[in-house]
């Protein structure tokens, strides 16, 4: 699994959650919210434990917070091409550290 791949799970417990209200069904509300939950504080701690901060910040304002990066380098006051490239540094770093047994 990539980093993309797995940092894209946040948005799918998130999404299964919006469903799972739409639907009212009690349980599954609970269980999706549960689910989303525990992902998204392992996910945040992992970020935060990536040891470089600018990575934390990409990473969570892009997978968390489900901005663009556009949005992100105008926040930043950083130039688009410095972001996209931090961004992929920053995916390589996380799945180097959490997804290769590093």
């Amino acid at each position: 699994m990539t980093a993309t791949e797995y940092l894209q799970q946040v948005s799918t417990y998130r999404n299964n959650v919006i469903r799972a209200h739409r639907i009212g069904d009690k349980d599954r509300i609970e269980h999706c919210e549960g689910e989303y939950k525990a992902l998204a504080c392992k996910v945040t701690d992992q970020l935060e434990n990536l040891g470089n901060e600018k990575y934390t910040i990409i990473l969570f304002a892009k997978h968390i917070e489900k901005k663009t990066l556009a949005q992100i380098a105008a926040e930043l006051k950083y130039n688009y091409g410095y972001v996209r490239n931090l961004h992929t540094e920053a995916l390589r770093a996380f799945e180097a550290k959490y997804l290769q047994g590093g």
